[in-house]
């Protein structure tokens, strides 16, 4: 069974206060892969399975404005979803993995 082709990714800042920002990009599923093998590959690829730099595969950043010290620097991965086709994405989940492969 063919996965859908236009797919949400979804992922939360969380300060050190456990204060949360979350945010969504709109991605291509250019194969084709169900959701739930595009996570499984997903989560095995980022840190401790679950965080990423926002940087490395080009999410808009998530921080608050008011950061101390305490604060961490990556991003936490949530989940996938199904997206409609008027979303316009311009990234193919694809080239997300294979950047967080190659630096995780």
């Amino acid at each position: 069974m063919k996965g859908p082709e236009f797919i949400e990714f979804t992922y939360l800042y969380r300060d050190s206060g456990n204060y949360k920002n979350f945010g969504s990009v709109y991605m291509f599923n250019s194969k084709r892969k169900s959701l739930e093998k595009l996570e499984k590959e997903m989560h095995s690829c980022l840190i401790d399975r679950d965080f990423f730099y926002d940087k490395d595969i080009g999410v808009p950043p998530l921080f608050f404005e008011d950061s101390t010290p305490d604060d961490v620097t990556w991003h936490e991965f949530i989940e996938l979803l199904e997206a409609s086709p008027e979303e316009k994405p311009d990234i193919d989940i694809e080239n997300v993995l294979t950047i967080i492969k190659e630096k995780y």
